[in-house]
């Protein structure tokens, strides 16, 4: 297990149960909402990798196959699956940051 100040993750909570506290509200409340949104966060990231895998595998198997068409589509297909992930870990960025700021 990383050390609080190394693992994002936890210094994002404690950060959410400070600001909770400082300006009134319950930590509980700070510390559901940001686990919601990690939890989507990491959702988008896995479902964004798992398809970027998927396609890039069948794209191969599809090159030695010997079908140039069907690999060509997969292997842009496969662009749009990366471009997919990082959209969602940006957008896990800005959410993040966001919440710390709030």
């Amino acid at each position: 297990m990383l050390p609080a100040m190394c693992n994002p993750i936890q210094v994002n909570i404690e950060q959410a149960s400070l600001n909770a506290s400082q300006t009134g509200g319950t930590p509980e409340g700070w510390k559901a909402e940001l686990t919601w949104v990690l939890v989507y966060y990491m959702l988008c990231l896995c479902v964004g990798l798992l398809a970027t895998v998927a396609v890039l595998a069948n794209g191969i198997w599809q090159m030695r196959s010997g079908n140039q068409a069907k690999s060509q589509r997969m292997m842009r297909l496969r662009v749009f699956a990366q471009g997919f992930t990082v959209a969602a870990l940006l957008g896990g960025v800005m959410m993040s940051t966001r919440m710390k700021k709030e």
